[in-house]
């Protein structure tokens, strides 16, 4: 089965002709970005003496819609 998804001669091409390093970098470079601003807001939210009602609410909504996304239910 492996085997054949390799030879699969249709393979991922990343968008606006960028070669695959660059596009995996840029990729793996927005995903650390997104969890430093998650990180950010969790400490901001939850453990910051002034707590942020915002930014504990922005953490609630992400950790919500991300796991909802990871089941596969329809959120609405």
């Amino acid at each position: 089965m492996v085997k054949v998804a390799l030879a699969d001669e249709r393979s991922f091409s990343p968008p606006l002709g960028l070669p695959q390093s660059i596009f995996t970098d840029l990729v793996i470079g927005l995903a650390f970005l997104f969890n430093i601003l998650v990180i950010g807001l969790f400490y901001a939210g939850y453990i910051a003496k002034p707590k942020n009602k915002g930014a504990a609410n922005a953490v609630s909504h992400l950790v919500t819609l991300l796991s909802d996304a990871l089941l596969g239910i329809k959120a609405g």
